[in-house]
């Protein structure tokens, strides 16, 4: 049996034990409490940098875009495909050729679905003059397709007029219809 002394001894040694072994408990549970925040905070750090990846691959994928296609957007923008409607250009340079037109109201393209809040839309219009000839009629169909916008041709049907005293020939009588096509944002349409 052991004595006292040893027993004392035995308890003391126990008690630094079991200090030591609850410290270390202490510690272990301090550095799994760590532990846990530090893939809390890498979970989120990871979730907002494949949030940034993506981001960034989108923003190369639509500058990828933008790079190959800039030039072309440019020349319609220029060509008056993009924005508005130029109508009153369209009237102020019809009167002025002395050309007899009617405009219809602007409607969205057929089959053109709105993309990224953007719709394709078609102006009709008709026209309707007389060509001395047959070059006569080319230069005022150029000048008419010059004007700003994106002309499109429906259709065009020239017909001989009755001959005036006086000429050696019969003038042309145009009757032309065509579309103007413009890219503006997409409307609700209207009941």
């Amino acid at each position: 049996m052991p004595s006292r002394r040893e027993l004392r001894l035995f308890h003391r040694e126990l008690a630094v034990m079991a200090a030591g072994l609850l410290l270390a408990m202490l510690a272990a549970a301090w550095a799994h409490g760590q532990l846990r925040t530090a893939k809390d905070s890498h979970a989120a750090t990871r979730a907002r940098l494949l949030a940034d990846n993506a981001e960034s691959l989108r923003l190369a994928g639509a500058y990828d875009i933008w790079s190959r296609y800039r030039d072309r957007y440019a020349a319609l923008r220029e060509r008056g495909l993009i924005g508005a409607a130029h109508r009153p250009e369209w009237m102020e340079a019809l009167e002025k050729e002395a050309l007899r037109y009617r405009i219809a109201p602007r409607q969205p393209v057929a089959g053109a679905m709105p993309l990224a809040g953007q719709q394709l839309y078609a102006t009709p219009m008709t026209l309707e003059f007389t060509a001395t000839h047959e070059a006569t009629f080319e230069a005022t169909w150029a000048r008419v397709k010059a004007l700003p916008g994106y002309p499109v041709d429906q259709a065009c049907e020239l017909a001989l007029a009755e001959p005036q005293p006086g000429h050696d020939y019969p003038e042309l009588n145009v009757h032309c219809t065509l579309y103007w096509l413009h890219i503006a944002p997409a409307q609700e349409p209207v009941p």
